[in-house]
């Protein structure tokens, strides 16, 4: 079972499905030992930790580069915030789905 068919079926589970909230790699490894299941990114937290306030103030492809390397780095399923960019239309998506990406918010 690949990761967006495993993030799929935590939704339908009895049990609550629990995302928490990281901004970077070391946030991410925290939280996946931490014994999150799944894992969320936050666009407010990743601008943040930058020095920036939210809302399309990152450089897109900077913030895709570091939900890339959540990704890459743990082996729970990510679903990806990125609700304050305009989504690049098609060339987001497409992005995403290379990504392995389980959502895209």
């Amino acid at each position: 079972m690949n990761k967006i068919q495993e993030f799929n079926e935590m939704h339908f589970s009895k049990d609550i499905l629990f995302l928490g909230n990281t901004w970077d790699l070391l946030s991410a490894l925290m939280l996946k030992k931490a014994g999150f299941k799944a894992i969320g990114t936050t666009s407010w937290g990743i601008a943040n930790s930058l020095g920036f306030a939210d809302g399309e103030m990152i450089d897109f492809d900077r913030h895709l580069g570091i939900i890339k390397t959540i990704a890459d780095n743990v082996k729970i399923p990510v679903s990806a915030d990125n609700c304050c960019f305009n989504m690049r239309k098609l060339i987001t998506i497409k992005s995403f789905k290379v990504l392995h990406l389980e959502s895209l918010g």
